[in-house]
C-alpha cells in the first residue's frame, strides 16, 4: 500500500478579502480540516499533514485583509499534534509562490504527495474517491485530477485544476514545481496582460455582460506539460468523482460576496483561454496534455 511507504498531505489556500466574511472562511476550513482529518484507508489515517496557507502580500490582489491567520490559529492550533499547521505567506502571490511554499513544508516534513484542495470542493474529498487516487498513484501517475463536474471535460483532456489534484512532489520539484510565469501579478510593478470577453449576465449587478481575467493562474498546466515531456510518458490521471455523498462547488455567495462571486465568474469563464496560454509558453498545443493522460485513464 502506498501510504505505508509514501505519506500524503493536503494543502489549502485560505483568504478573506473584507472582514466579514472571515468567520464564514474560518469555518469552511475547520470543515474541510474535519473531513481530511477523519479519512482513512485500511486502518490507516490517508492525510499525514495539513498545511493552510494564507496570502498576506497586499502587493497583489488576492490577499487577505489581516484577521483570517489570527482567526485560524485560534481554531486549529489545537490540532498541531493531529499534523495541522497554519502559516502565511507574506512576499508572493497566492497561485505560484503560495504553493511553491506550502509544497515545500509538506516534502521538508516527510510527505511524497501533496493534494491541493479548494474549501468549496470539500465534499468530493472523501475515502472512495482518496482510494482511487492512491490506485492512480500505485499505477504510476505522477499528477492526480479529480474530475470536479463544473471542470470534468477539462479535467479529463489532461489539464489538471488545483481545485482538487495530488502531485507527485519529487517529480514536481523535477520540473520546477509552479512556474511563477503563471503567478498572479502584482496591483503595480509587475505587468499584467488581460483577456476581455462577454457571456449572459447571470445577475443584475454584472450589467452588460463583460467579464475580464488577467492570463494568470491555471498554474497547473506548465508543470503538468513538463511532466510528460520530462519524464517521457504518459503521467497524468484523472480521476471521476466517487461516493455517494452530494458533490457540491460552493462558490463565493453573489449577496454575501458579491467582489468574490465577480472574481470566481470571470476566472472560470476566461479558464480555457489561459491554459491554452500556459501551453504555448511551453510551445505546445493544449491537445499536447490528452497524451500526458495515462491510457487507463482515457475519458475522452
Amino acid at each position: 500500500m502506498l501510504l505505508d511507504r509514501n505519506p500524503i498531505g493536503l494543502i489549502v489556500r485560505s483568504f478573506s478579502a473584507r472582514p466579514e466574511l472571515v468567520a464564514e472562511q474560518a469555518k469552511a476550513v475547520r470543515e474541510t480540516v474535519d473531513i481530511a482529518l477523519a479519512l482513512t484507508v485500511g486502518s490507516r489515517h490517508a492525510i499525514k499533514r495539513i498545511d493552510v496557507i494564507v496570502p498576506t502580500d497586499k502587493r497583489f490582489g488576492d490577499c487577505d485583509c489581516g484577521l483570517t491567520a489570527a482567526a485560524l490559529h485560534t481554531e486549529l492550533d489545537s490540532m498541531q499534534k493531529q499534523g495541522v499547521y497554519v502559516s502565511e505567506i507574506g512576499h508572493g502571490d497566492i497561485y505560484c509562490c503560495l504553493l511553491n511554499k506550502a509544497v515545500y513544508h509538506q516534502g521538508r516534513s516527510g510527505c511524497d504527495y501533496s493534494i491541493v484542495l479548494s474549501t468549496g470542493v470539500r465534499s468530493y474529498l472523501n475515502e472512495p474517491t482518496i482510494m482511487k487516487m492512491i490506485e492512480a498513484a500505485e499505477a504510476g501517475a505522477l499528477c492526480v485530477p479529480v474530475m470536479i463536474d463544473e471542470l470534468a471535460e477539462s479535467v479529463a483532456e489532461g489539464c489538471p485544476a488545483n481545485t482538487l489534484c495530488m502531485w507527485h512532489l519529487e517529480s514536481l520539484a523535477t520540473v520546477g514545481s509552479f512556474d511563477l510565469t503563471a503567478a498572479k501579478p502584482m496591483k503595480e510593478g509587475w505587468p499584467s496582460v488581460e483577456k476581455k470577453g462577454w457571456h449572459k449576465p447571470e445577475a443584475e449587478n454584472m450589467e452588460s455582460g463583460e467579464y475580464r481575467y488577467h492570463l494568470a493562474g491555471v498554474e497547473e498546466i506548465i508543470p503538468a506539460v513538463r511532466l510528460h515531456w520530462i519524464f517521457g510518458r504518459p503521467v497524468i490521471a484523472p480521476i471521476l468523482p466517487q461516493g455517494e455523498n452530494v458533490r457540491q462547488w460552493l462558490a463565493p455567495d453573489k449577496n454575501r460576496d458579491p467582489i468574490g462571486h465577480r472574481r470566481h465568474v470571470n476566472k472560470m469563464a476566461l479558464k480555457k483561454v489561459r491554459q491554452e496560454k500556459m501551453a504555448d509558453h511551453q510551445n505546445v498545443d493544449l491537445s499536447y496534455l490528452m497524451g500526458a493522460v495515462m491510457p487507463a485513464y482515457r475519458n475522452f
